[in-house]
């Protein structure tokens, strides 16, 4: 969920990763789903898909489709949605899944993944120029089929049909609905929850030597390995956020822009986190919050197992018990398709900007970043040519410049119509209304974040911000909670918040507007409100 502009190189590449159907306006990113509409099936599709990504959209579109009139006259043309590569694999994979458990698939996916990033990353440096921007053209197709390998895909589906078992029959036994919101907390396999774990332990280093912490503090974003390694235990805090880099340095906020600068590139992004965890946390706080997410859980489990058991006998609870075990196995894997997907952007990156700074070092582009404001076709072109239409760079920037201060609406018609969005939930007098995607309700002061370099978290602050991406997870240990403005219930945000234990609420509109910085506020996570206390 990302309602930020996107670079024209951006563009151009989630374009061609094909991923998705993409237009532009604004600089943004928007499907056209008009003929999708004028079909029985591609109604029921996004309804389906906007229920789960965002229930405000998704009662919007309802609202559109009631419309009888508009939806008879919407002419007959192609559909925006876009077929997996192996469909039919990755659905024999998930049922195959559930019925021949098998979690040692799950290393083997994952080694695959690394290895066809790595072979991609070895042809891209045995060539250059144009050869290697055209490489990374014709790998996409190549990129889209090892993401989608079936092991990853599939088991994506299988924890997705186990959750709604599980719900189903727990829902008819206790009452509680969505129970696998709380089943989902300190599962394996979610790369992007362990990044947040990960750097913990760079800040457990960090914390036993003043003079980093005190370089952290004075140089913030500006942070340089090459000045850390002068301080005292720099040396010791530099491998370990190396080794962290390695790992996760791919990532950043915004990261499906290949424009954006990643952490491996701007490491100094992370300085304020690195010197949250250290203030507020305790040494060991991840792993054993971690640990303790783990015993709650299977404290749960039992809990359930034996009313099951109660009620239905042993059978149904072993089959339960057994539902459960695959949907905690499977669930996090979810992380991976996006993560290797950067992985391989970064490989890109790296490639195409060895290419820009030539042209940059001989005059070409005026600077590196110009080359931001130009296609991939374009900047081929350029290498190609050796001249480029620097006019068209100027005139873009001003566009984009005036892009960014403009607010997407989640759904336009073609003739400018905005259609209003709201909840019907029945929530307190003056509450915020929102999506419920993490259970338990929390209070706190709230942090009204627009940046990552800007989160200054202290333990028990409630995060306020428009949407998150994996790049946040490293501040979600520091959180009691979470509101956002974009969202649904397989955003980000909602599966690390569930990961975690934190009680969040997404799809609150305006909650950046209408909450301020410092406020003291409570957030529902079980039936989906924000109130303002204070």
């Amino acid at each position: 969920m990302m309602t930020d502009t996107v670079l024209p190189l951006g563009m151009s590449m989630i374009k061609k990763s094909r991923f998705y159907t993409i237009n532009e306006l604004g600089g943004r990113m928007y499907t056209d789903i008009t003929y999708d509409l004028g079909t029985a099936k591609g109604r029921r599709s996004y309804l389906s898909e906007s229920k789960i990504k965002d229930p405000l959209m998704h009662s919007t579109l309802q609202e559109i489709t009631n419309r009888q009139e508009y939806i008879k006259n919407i002419p007959k043309g192609p559909s925006s949605a876009i077929s997996l590569e192996g469909r039919g694999a990755i659905i024999w994979r998930a049922i195959s899944a559930y019925f021949r458990f098998n979690e040692k698939e799950i290393d083997a996916y994952v080694q695959r993944q690394k290895a066809a990033i790595e072979d991609a990353r070895l042809k891209l440096e045995e060539i250059s120029g144009a050869q290697a921007l055209q490489f990374i053209l014709d790998d996409q197709k190549n990129m889209r089929i090892t993401i989608s390998d079936p092991a990853g895909a599939g088991t994506i589906l299988t924890a997705m049909l186990a959750a709604a078992l599980i719900d189903r029959s727990v829902e008819k036994l206790t009452g509680e609905k969505t129970i696998t919101n709380r089943l989902a907390k300190s599962v394996k396999h979610n790369v992007s929850s362990e990044m947040g774990l990960k750097l913990c332990e760079v800040s457990d280093i960090a914390r036993d030597y003043p003079q980093v912490v005190a370089y952290l503090e004075e140089t913030g974003e500006d942070l340089s390995f090459e000045a850390l390694r002068k301080v005292e235990g720099g040396n010791q805090v530099a491998d370990k956020f190396a080794e962290f880099l390695a790992e996760y340095g791919m990532r950043c906020t915004g990261e499906i822009d290949i424009t954006r600068d990643r952490f491996r590139e701007r490491p100094g992004v992370l300085s304020t986190s690195l010197l949250n965890n250290i203030k507020t946390l305790p040494a060991g706080y991840a792993a054993e919050t971690f640990a303790q997410g783990e015993r709650e859980v299977e404290e749960l489990v039992e809990e359930l197992v034996s009313k099951m058991e109660a009620a239905h006998g042993r059978r149904k609870a072993k089959k339960l018990r057994r539902q459960i075990k695959i949907f905690r196995t499977f669930v996090g894997v979810r992380e991976y398709t996006k993560y290797f997907w950067m992985c391989y952007y970064d490989v890109y990156k790296q490639a195409i900007m060895k290419e820009v700074h030539k042209l940059a070092d001989a005059g070409i582009l005026k600077e590196s970043k110009d080359a931001y404001y130009l296609s991939i076709d374009e900047l081929l072109d350029v290498l190609k040519s050796g001249g480029v239409n620097q006019s068209l760079i100027e005139e873009r920037k001003d566009a984009y410049r005036s892009y960014e201060t403009l607010t997407p609406p989640r759904i336009i018609f073609s003739d400018g119509e905005v259609p209003p969005v709201s909840y019907s939930a029945n929530i307190p007098s003056g509450a915020l209304a929102g999506l419920a995607v993490s259970t338990g309700i929390v209070e706190g002061r709230a942090r009204v974040v627009e940046n990552l370099e800007d989160a200054h978290i202290k333990k028990g602050d409630i995060l306020v911000t428009k949407f998150t991406d994996p790049s946040w997870t490293p501040i979600f240990v520091s959180l009691s909670g979470l509101v956002t403005e974009v969202g649904g219930m397989m955003s980000h945000g909602a599966v690390i918040t569930r990961e975690y234990g934190l009680p969040a609420v997404v799809g609150v509109v305006n909650a950046t507007k209408l909450i301020k910085d410092g406020q003291r506020i409570r957030v529902n996570g079980t039936e989906g409100y924000v109130e303002i206390l204070e």
